[in-house]
Formats: structure tokens, C-alpha cells, sequence
């Protein structure tokens, strides 16, 4: 037969362990000083694709349309040269794709 133990059972609280979960990583949306200037533009890139919209500080930024070499098209807000928003993008024939 096996040894048994004989003694005064002491219980130590175990919390459970801490999780440190890091902030999530978002990129600031700019906020336009009255003193900016927004301009509005056309301009054809590289390769045939354009952008005719407002551009802040060098960069999309407001309402644009971005027109893919493909063909296909995204016209929609924009916030430091990213879709952001409310938008739309189609495809070639024209077809929205979301």
C-alpha cells in the first residue's frame, strides 16, 4: 500500500493569471484646420489609372473617384489617401461590386 499524507492541508488562493491585451491600432482620422486648403483635382498616373476629387495637403482626401487602369471605378470618401467611408466600387462593366 502507498504512503499517505498526513499533515494540515493549507489552500493558497490561486488568482488567475492577468492577459494584457494591447489597444487596437488605429490610424487617426485628420481633421481639416480652417486655415487648409482643399483642392480639387484631376490627375492621370502611371499605367492610365486617375483620380478626380478633393486632396488635402497632397493627398486624397474628402469625395473622390478613382478610376482603375482596368476600367473599373471606386467613388467615395477618402481620409489621408485611403477609402474610408461611405463608398462604391465597380467593376469594368460597370457592375457594383459593394
Amino acid at each position: 500500500m502507498g504512503s499517505q499524507y498526513k499533515g494540515s492541508e493549507s489552500r493558497i488562493p490561486v488568482s488567475p493569471p492577468t492577459v494584457v491585451i494591447p489597444p487596437p491600432t488605429f490610424y487617426k482620422k485628420a481633421s481639416v484646420e480652417p486655415t487648409d486648403e482643399i483642392k480639387f483635382v484631376k490627375e492621370t498616373y502611371k499605367h492610365g489609372s486617375r483620380y478626380e476629387g478633393q486632396k488635402w495637403k497632397g493627398m486624397r482626401h474628402g469625395k473622390g473617384r478613382f478610376y482603375y487602369d482596368d476600367g473599373g471605378m471606386y467613388d467615395g470618401n477618402w481620409n489621408l489617401n485611403r477609402m474610408e467611408g461611405f463608398g462604391k466600387l465597380y467593376y469594368v462593366n460597370s457592375e457594383l461590386a459593394y
